[in-house]
């Protein structure tokens, strides 16, 4: 059994599954439990046409949805996720030498992105001389449709092994080349159950995350959790957070939220940042977990 089959589909699929919020503190994108099951369809109905079971591909895109979908698509197609940062046209130099480490290191066979990165990938790599750009297709799932298809399902492959590697978390490379550690569907399925426990989530959860979808605990508890649970999430960038911390308090605030996460530096920066006339008007009694 497989993540994706593991979680299966369950009711209340008309609920909010995940939002996201801009820079203004509002709801710009948000889909229901079943359009988010219909796009994770449609992107691994197109990566079985294109990949095998144990091929792997690699994830570049901003905070969102667009990523959550294609990285449960590769789960459910058996595809091995790789997610890593979105490129950053001010910091190329610094991040293109972590990503030919990656791609060399895990043979990818295709880059998934969005469109709004699609032609940054294509100008950076020729410009860095990365092999990959003309061995390794890069295909953007922004088009996709969210309409469910004729026959759709939450379903996954059930004849992929629990054993079979989910996704490669790689390390930061900062002390050298970045390294991938092997997470496998029953490891992850274990973890999701054990956070449950844990952090005491039900069916009246509702999480809101800020954190990096290419870390572990932002990819985890941030957004898998949420999706293991079928409870609301929303999603903040960790840019957003940086320039307006309060917009994470004011998210929990505003909406009920009961579950997020983030280092302790992020809590110390709050207490530095946000004003005592802005802590005022907060309402976080339904904050469950810190």
């Amino acid at each position: 059994m497989n993540f994706i089959l593991e979680v299966g589909r369950l009711e209340r699929q008309d609920t909010v599954a995940f939002a996201q919020i801009d820079g203004r503190g509002e709801i710009h994108r948000q889909l229901s439990h079943s359009e988010l099951d219909a796009y994770v369809e449609q992107i691994a109905q197109s990566l079985r046409s294109q990949t095998a079971i144990d091929d792997s591909a690699l994830l570049i895109y901003p905070p969102g949805v667009d990523f959550l979908a294609a990285f449960l698509a590769c789960l459910k197609a058996g595809v091995t996720a790789i997610p890593v940062p979105a490129l950053d046209p001010s910091r190329l130099k610094r991040s293109i030498p972590r990503l030919r480490g990656i791609i060399a290191d895990s043979q990818a066979r295709l880059i998934l992105t969005s469109d709004c990165q699609k032609g940054l990938i294509a100008k950076a790599f020729s410009s860095y001389s990365i092999q990959a750009s003309s061995a390794v297709p890069v295909i953007s799932t922004s088009p996709f449709l969210i309409s469910p298809p004729r026959g759709s399902t939450a379903e996954g492959n059930s004849s992929i092994r629990t054993a079979k590697v989910a996704y490669l978390q790689y390390t930061s490379g900062s002390t050298g080349d970045p390294k991938g550690v092997e997470i496998t569907h029953d490891c992850l399925i274990h973890h999701c159950k054990a956070l449950v426990d844990a952090w005491g989530y039900s069916k009246n959860s509702i999480s809101v995350t800020w954190m990096p979808h290419f870390h572990d605990y932002g990819l985890i508890d941030g957004l898998l959790m949420p999706f293991f649970n079928r409870t609301p999430c929303y999603i903040l960038s960790p840019v957003g957070f940086i320039k307006r911390p309060y917009r994470w308090v004011q998210a929990l605030s505003e909406l009920g939220g009961t579950h997020t996460q983030a280092p302790n530096f992020a809590y110390a920066y709050c207490s530095r940042k946000i004003k005592p006339e802005q802590v005022a008007g907060l309402d976080l009694s339904r904050v469950e977990v810190f």
